[in-house]
């Protein structure tokens, strides 16, 4: 289970149906579990073995390049590797044969000194309302993963 945190705005299980029927399944599967540990062993050995199984083959038509079983080449791609084309060739060579150098504006905020404009009104209350928000996080139970 992930770490407990502080809760906020909490109600109980019953309250919300979805969260009630996730209840339920989950101790349904959790009592199945149980009472079956040998297929649960047995299960968890051959997801085990598959997953290795399946990440050799992998590993073997892609290095042969080759379309086997279920394992589909469909296509193949040409992909270049600007960074060692610039390293190779300098910045003027590199432009010249076909390479671009872009600078890309990213912005960020400090978050006090935002908070501190907008408690000082040098940010209207409409802007701060669109720039400030509260985003929910929340921790989950995990998904079940079967092959």
């Amino acid at each position: 289970m992930a770490k407990q945190a502080k809760k906020f705005n909490e109600v109980s299980v019953e309250e919300i149906p979805e969260v009630t029927r996730f209840a339920e399944v989950k101790a349904k599967y959790e009592a199945f579990k149980t009472a079956n540990p040998e297929f649960f062993e047995y299960l968890n050995a051959v997801t085990e073995e598959y997953n290795s199984a399946l990440e050799d083959a992998e590993k073997a038509v892609k290095s042969r390049q080759v379309s086997c079983g279920e394992f589909v080449l469909y296509q193949f791609a040409t992909k270049y590797k600007p960074d060692i084309l610039f390293q190779a060739l300098g910045h003027d060579r590199f432009l010249a044969a076909g390479g671009v150098v872009q600078t890309k504006t990213v912005y960020e905020v400090d978050k006090t000194r935002v908070d501190s404009a907008i408690a000082s009104g040098v940010i209207p209350p409409a802007v701060a309302d669109q720039v400030r928000i509260k985003e929910a996080r929340f921790y989950k139970p995990g998904k079940l993963e079967l092959p």
